[in-house]
């Protein structure tokens, strides 16, 4: 039999029992793909990563499992791998970490870990469900989704979206977990009164990972400027909110820089570590 050390922390927040729960494997090496799989089913967080020795220009390599599936890119795991790798000295304050959907720069600096997405941000061609079907199937009324021009659409920054735009926040509030017919995605449904402000409130549900509700969804903040720039509303810097529905207060720091390929995205935020233990295999 075998030890692997483990961590968990809890992931956007500066106050424990916030954010989104994650579980860090430090040293991953030896564990099989069957067995991370079975771990993530073990823990039953949103998502378990698994951190293994880098290749070529990465200096370590990530394997991030949902419950029922490998995502090939998650925020809150690489943001909490980054702050775990820093606490225990293997990286500085700059490093490059590698996740199946491509290379990522991270910085941390004073206990937040910022991460650049590893695509740029863009909209998504194949259909989504229409606002009254996200409606139905979120537990709102007719007209609780924003239609017309501000239809329900697809975007991703290295993972697919469904995005919608609640009428308000009390709407967003009133949200229930749930999945659109056809919707193989998460849906993050987003109330954005507050963009004026600098303030977007999310929620993000994907049932079909094994995840009713997600507290903090790091590629979903990473995915919403694409969105954002479909509304006519493109917003260089802004801090989403979510979680608050779910008593899990977090708080993401995005921030966009657009050139000729397009919107690329830094998102950041610091954590908690909470306990520590070791897996028997």
């Amino acid at each position: 039999m075998a030890r692997y050390r483990y961590v968990t922390l809890d992931v956007f927040t500066e106050k424990p029992f916030g954010g989104n729960p994650l579980a860090v494997f430090p040293e991953a090496e030896g564990i099989s793909d069957e067995q991370m799989q079975a771990i993530a089913r073990e823990f039953n967080l949103s998502e378990t990563v698994f951190i293994l020795p880098g290749s070529g220009d990465a200096d370590a390599e990530l394997r991030i499992f949902t419950p029922a599936y490998e995502m090939p890119f998650a925020g809150h795991p690489t943001v909490g791998s980054a702050l775990i790798l820093a606490r225990e000295g293997r990286i500085g304050p700059t490093a490059t970490l590698s996740v199946k959907a491509g290379m990522m720069a991270i910085t941390v600096a004073d206990g937040v870990a910022t991460i650049t997405a590893p695509q740029p941000a863009r909209t998504v061609s194949s259909p989504a469900p229409d606002a009254d079907n996200v409606a139905s199937a979120l537990g709102l009324r007719a007209g609780d989704v924003e239609a017309g021009d501000r239809a329900p659409i697809i975007c991703a920054a290295g993972v697919n979206f469904l995005f919608a735009c609640a009428a308000s926040r009390e709407v967003l509030a009133r949200a229930q977990p749930g999945s659109p017919d056809g919707d193989t995605v998460g849906t993050a449904l987003v109330a954005l009164e507050d963009l004026s402000g600098g303030i977007v409130h999310m929620r993000m549900f994907a049932p079909g990972a094994g995840i009713a509700e997600d507290p903090a969804t790091g590629s979903a903040a990473a995915a919403l400027p694409a969105y954002l720039r479909h509304r006519g509303r493109p917003t260089p810097a802004f801090m989403v909110h979510q979680g608050d529905d779910m008593g899990r207060a977090s708080r993401i720091t995005v921030t966009v820089k657009t050139d000729d390929d397009g919107d690329h995205v830094q998102v950041g935020g610091s954590g908690c570590v909470m306990s520590e233990g070791e897996f028997i295999l």
